[in-house]
């Protein structure tokens, strides 16, 4: 049996994260933590990535940091980024700079599944 999608996740709120780590298991994805930019670089180097959910701060940089390192990949993999902001302001921040789209804390299961079928339905598409 081959490997799992692996999805890149970092979540600090522990609510949230066994969210989404219970939901992507439930689904055949493999989430797979990380906690800062300079280790989802390693993890993009090693893992075939379908889809990354990131904090919009880590502890050595932000959302458009992680943007950044997914380009230089040289595939189109979706970016989700997560705060517990849900302020306008942070959303457009984050779509403007290419995110795929953006999750406002506490993560709803109805939100989720919007996000990530369609994110990982992109990422089969660029894929192919």
């Amino acid at each position: 049996m081959g490997r799992q999608a692996a999805v890149l996740i970092a979540c600090f709120d522990p609510q949230s994260r066994q969210t989404l780590v219970q939901w992507l298991g439930e689904h055949s994805l493999e989430p797979i933590p990380f906690a800062t930019v300079g280790e989802l670089r390693e993890l993009l180097k090693q893992r075939s990535v379908v889809l990354v959910l990131c904090e919009a701060q880590l502890s050595d940089g932000n959302f458009r940091d992680v943007l950044e390192a997914v380009a230089r990949r040289g595939r189109r993999i979706p970016v989700v980024v997560t705060s517990p902001k849900s302020e306008t302001q942070e959303y457009l921040a984050a779509m403007q700079a290419g995110a795929f789209d953006f999750l406002p804390y506490p993560i709803q299961l109805r939100d989720l599944e919007w996000v990530v079928g369609n994110a990982l339905h992109r990422s089969m598409a660029a894929a192919s």
